[in-house]
C-alpha cells in the first residue's frame, strides 16, 4: 500500500516543463522605426533550446517580403536557397543555440506609392508541444520617399504579334541624388526593361523614366509582375513597380454593336422586311493568317428557314466581313435567335461562336 501511496504521488507531482522540447528566441520581433520604401532590413535572431532534451527544427517558412537569408545550426550554415525547400534542418542540444539571419525587402510591401505600417514574419517549425510554430516579425513604419508615375504599369489586352510598350517616370526631391542602376523583369517573361536619366531644369529633382517592352512573340496568357529598379543610395536600394498583362488572340471580331459584348443584334425588323448586319473579322499577325473555312448558322430558334450566312474575303488570312441576313417576314410579332459558327484554320481561334438576336414586329405594331 505505501508503495502505491509514493507511486501516486510521484504521478501527481507537477511535472518538469524543461523535460519537453523547448525552443525560445531573444526577442520575438524586430522594431525598424521610420524607413524609407526600398530599403532591405536586416536582423539577426538568436534561437535556444531551453529544454532538458532535443529539439528538432523541421523547416523555417517565409512570406514574399520577409525571408531567411542565413540559418547557423551546430555548425552547419544553410543559405536562403537552401532554407526555400530544405526540411529536417537539423536538432539542437539542450542549452545550444543556432543563429537566424533574416531580411524584409520594403520595396515588395504592401501598395507602392502610400505610407503605411508593415509587419512581416518568418516561421520557425518545430516539435516543441507548446508552440509548434515561432514566428520572428520584422515591424516598421514606412514612407515613400519617392513618386512614381504611374503606380503601376498596365500594358491592357495586346493582340498576340502586336507587342506593346508602356513607361513610367520616378522622381523624389528627398533622396538628393539616387542612381538608378539596372531594371529587370523576371527571366522567363516576354518583357524587357530599360531605365535612363530624365534632362530637366535647373532646380528639379532627379527624374528617371522605365520603358518596359512586351514582346511581340510574346504566348497567350495574362501575368501580374514586377519591373525591379536597382538603386546606388546609402538607403534605397531597390525600386519595384507592379506591371501586368493579357495577350489576347491576333483575330478580332467586330459586329455591329462594339460598344457591348458580342452579339449581332439586328434589333426589331419591320413587317415584311429583310435586314442585313455585318461581321468583320480581322487579324493582326501576318506571321499567322486567319483562313475562315465555313459561316454557319445553327441552333436558330423559332426557325432558321430563309436565315443566311455569306463570307466576304476581303484579305485572304487577314480580313473577312461575314454578312448575316434576316429574311422578310409577316405575321405576329416574333423573338429570333440564333448562332453564327465560324471555322477557320488558326491556332488560337479555330471556332468561333457569336450569338445573334432580332424581333419581328407585326404591322399593327410597326404603325403604332
Amino acid at each position: 500500500m505505501r508503495a502505491f501511496l509514493l507511486l501516486a504521488a510521484a504521478l501527481l507531482a507537477p511535472q518538469d516543463d524543461r523535460a519537453a522540447p523547448r525552443l525560445e528566441a531573444d526577442r520575438y520581433e524586430e522594431k525598424f522605426g521610420t524607413v524609407y520604401r526600398g530599403e532591405v532590413l536586416k536582423a539577426t535572431f538568436t534561437l535556444t533550446n531551453t529544454s532538458t532534451t532535443d529539439v528538432a527544427i523541421q523547416k523555417i517558412s517565409n512570406n514574399c517580403q520577409c525571408i531567411a537569408s542565413r540559418f547557423v545550426l551546430g555548425g552547419r550554415s544553410f543559405g536562403k536557397d537552401e532554407l526555400a525547400e530544405a526540411k529536417n534542418l537539423g536538432v539542437l542540444k539542450p542549452g545550444e543555440a543556432a543563429l537566424l539571419e533574416v531580411q524584409m525587402r520594403t520595396a515588395a510591401a504592401s501598395v507602392p506609392g502610400k505610407d503605411n505600417a508593415v509587419s512581416k514574419a518568418v516561421r520557425v517549425h518545430t516539435d516543441d508541444p507548446a508552440r509548434k510554430v515561432l514566428e520572428l516579425a520584422m515591424k516598421a513604419t514606412m514612407i515613400s520617399p519617392f513618386t512614381v508615375e504611374p503606380l503601376a504599369l498596365d500594358f491592357g489586352m495586346v493582340r498576340r504579334g502586336e507587342g506593346g510598350q508602356v513607361e513610367a517616370v520616378i522622381w523624389s526631391d528627398q533622396l538628393g541624388e539616387f542612381p538608378v542602376t539596372g531594371a529587370r523583369v523576371p527571366p522567363r517573361e516576354p518583357l524587357a526593361a530599360s531605365v535612363t536619366r530624365v534632362e530637366t531644369a535647373p532646380g528639379l529633382p532627379p527624374t528617371w523614366r522605365v520603358v518596359v517592352e512586351l514582346r511581340r512573340d510574346a504566348p497567350l496568357g495574362a501575368a501580374t509582375t514586377n519591373v525591379e529598379l536597382a538603386v546606388d543610395h546609402e538607403r534605397v536600394k531597390e525600386i519595384q513597380i507592379p506591371l501586368q498583362y493579357a495577350v489576347v488572340p491576333s483575330v478580332t471580331f467586330t459586329d455591329n454593336r462594339p460598344d457591348a459584348a458580342e452579339l449581332l443584334d439586328f434589333e426589331k425588323l419591320p413587317a415584311g422586311a429583310a435586314k442585313t448586319i455585318e461581321l468583320t473579322v480581322e487579324n493582326v499577325d501576318r506571321a499567322v493568317p486567319y483562313l475562315l473555312r465555313a459561316a454557319q448558322l445553327k441552333e436558330c430558334r423559332p426557325s432558321s428557314e430563309g436565315f443566311t450566312a455569306e463570307v466576304v474575303e476581303v484579305e485572304a488570312g487577314m480580313k473577312y466581313v461575314v454578312k448575316v441576313t434576316a429574311p422578310a417576314r409577316a405575321g405576329k410579332s416574333s423573338y429570333f435567335t440564333g448562332d453564327l459558327v465560324l471555322t477557320a484554320d488558326h491556332p488560337d481561334v479555330p471556332l468561333r461562336t457569336i450569338r445573334f438576336r432580332g424581333w419581328y414586329v407585326s404591322a399593327e405594331q410597326d404603325g403604332s
